[in-house]
């Protein structure tokens, strides 16, 4: 599958095949995570490898999000914070939340090429977790990557790419006209209307 088409086609899954992942497939997958942007060389992440059930429902408690637990594998994405300290020598939030993020979404899509399903999780007790895989104090837990050969990809759309353009300044529309194909019409969900 070409790099574009594992965009394109990458789904969140939350519905799993009662089926293993290899570790060597893992391997494969998070050798792809590192080749992310770092700033600087700091390549703050540490990746854990969860597949004890025990665990595994323990971070589904940390997150509040019963689906996790059913996942073959997750893997919990963390910032080395000493290290991103030690190589920009500045404060290490904001470079942590990019080189993860960076991280995560090369795990996903190597993981759509191999034909995996992944959702990850941002939004869980950091504490918890980090008591749960014993993480040092300067290695801070960032995301729960949930892995698996899934039921089935769900379908979902984006806007049109013409939503999102600007040409030199925010509110002007790029001189040459956005390709039909970038363009397709769709349904907008109704509570990002209300939000909106």
């Amino acid at each position: 599958m070409e790099a574009k088409d594992a965009i394109r086609k990458r789904k969140c899954v939350k519905k799993y095949l009662n089926k293993p992942v290899s570790t060597k497939l893992l391997f494969d997958i998070l050798d792809c995570s590192r080749w992310a942007q770092t700033a600087l060389g700091a390549q703050s992440w540490e990746f854990v490898i969860i597949k004890d059930p025990k665990n595994k429902n323990l971070l589904a408690s940390a997150a509040e999000q019963e689906w996790i637990a059913s996942a073959p594998a997750l893997v919990v994405v963390c910032s080395n914070l000493e290290r991103i300290e030690f190589t920009l020598k500045r404060e290490p939030t904001e470079f942590s939340i990019m080189e993860i993020s960076a991280a995560v979404q090369n795990m996903q899509i190597a993981s759509r090429s191999l034909g995996l399903g992944t959702c990850a999780a941002f939004l869980f007790d950091r504490q918890m977790v980090a008591k749960i895989i014993k993480t040092p104090k300067k290695v801070m837990p960032l995301s729960i990557v949930a892995l698996g050969y899934p039921k089935e990809f769900p379908e979902n759309e984006r806007a049109p790419l013409s939503e999102f353009l600007h040409e030199e300044e925010f509110g002007r529309a790029p001189e040459e006209e956005v390709p039909k194909k970038y363009n397709k019409k769709w349904q907008r969900n109704a509570l990002i209307h209300i939000l909106s």
